[in-house]
Parts: C-alpha cells; sequence; structure tokens
C-alpha cells in the first residue's frame, strides 16, 4: 500500500468519523487506525473495512461523493487529508489509543479501556486492542509490516526538519484562515 493510498484512506474515515471535529480529533481519529494497524500487523485499509469497526462502515453502499462545484465540501476533505498526513508525520499524542467513541454513546467496552483524553465530540481509550481477529494478531512483531519506512532510510535530521516545515505550514494556514 502506497503513501497516498493510505493518506486517502485515513482521510475518507475522517470524513466520516471526524468532519466537523477539531483538527486535533481529526489526526486522533487517524492516530486510532495507526495504532491499530500497528497492533494488528495490518495496513491502514485492512483496518478501516475490517467489520464493525467504524460505524460509517456499517451502512451499505456508503461512498464517496464529492461535487467539485461545491467549494465546501472539497475544503473540508482537504483539512481531512491534511490532518491524515499529519498524523502521519506527527508523533502519537493518543498515548496509543486504539477505541474512540461519541461522548454521548456508551459501549460496553469502555469500562474494560484506560481512558486517555476527549477531543472534539470523541472520547479516546487505549489497551489491548482486541479486533484484530484473524492469524495476525499471532505474528511476531518483526514480521508485521510498518506503517512508515524505517528511520534509517532517510538522512539524520530530515525527518525532524520535514516535520518543522509541515507545522509551520499548519499554523500558516490556520492564521490566514483566521482573518
Amino acid at each position: 500500500m502506497g503513501i497516498a493510498e493510505i493518506i486517502l484512506w485515513l482521510a475518507v474515515n475522517i470524513r466520516h468519523e471526524a468532519l466537523r471535529e477539531p483538527f486535533a480529533g481529526q489526526v486522533a481519529v487517524a492516530q486510532v487506525v495507526l495504532n491499530r494497524a500497528k497492533a494488528c500487523g495490518t495496513d491502514v485499509r485492512t483496518e478501516i473495512t475490517r467489520p464493525a469497526q467504524f460505524s460509517w462502515t456499517l451502512k451499505r453502499g456508503v461512498q464517496l461523493t464529492l461535487d467539485h462545484r461545491q467549494p465546501a465540501q472539497l475544503a473540508l476533505f482537504s483539512r481531512s487529508m491534511e490532518a491524515a498526513v499529519t498524523a502521519l508525520l506527527l508523533p502519537d499524542f493518543t498515548g496509543g489509543a486504539t477505541y474512540f467513541h461519541r461522548y454521548d454513546v456508551h459501549p460496553s467496552w469502555r469500562k474494560e479501556k484506560k481512558y486517555v483524553h476527549r477531543w472534539g465530540a470523541h472520547l479516546f481509550y487505549s489497551g489491548h486492542f482486541d479486533g484484530c481477529g484473524g492469524t495476525n494478531a499471532a505474528l511476531p512483531p518483526k514480521s508485521r509490516k510498518e506503517r512508515l519506512p524505517p528511520a534509517a532510510a532517510t538522512k539524520p535530521g530530515a525527518k525532524e526538519g520535514r516535520i518543522q516545515e509541515i507545522r509551520a505550514r499548519i499554523d500558516a494556514r490556520r492564521a490566514g484562515e483566521s482573518r
């Protein structure tokens, strides 16, 4: 799975799960997917489309439709893509969260997990992810797929410089929106 496909899947999930959430909440939703993929040794698409994991995937025939004549739709999806990229570039700030739910929903599993934080309308939890299923959960860590290339694949300090550049762009864009 290429990086563009990872970003697109994360953005679609963010769009359906956290479209109007604060930016940090959108990034946290993406982090949950990444943490699940890491725990299960799978890829982002597998975790998002795993049965009964995300509410929007339970609906039959769900599609992402964007009307290019509706700039507001494109702007919202663009923000979802920005959150997806941010989740991939920045360290996980969710404390390894693998679960979340809206504040007004009370799933039975929440009592077994450790509450991490609330971002927007969602509460996030960490703890052993029970949803892997199949044989991937039993694979030793070395045989699990990595979500990003190993740090040795980049020049020393390059990743930190790129993260700072992304943060600066996000800050600049937000400053422009607030005018």
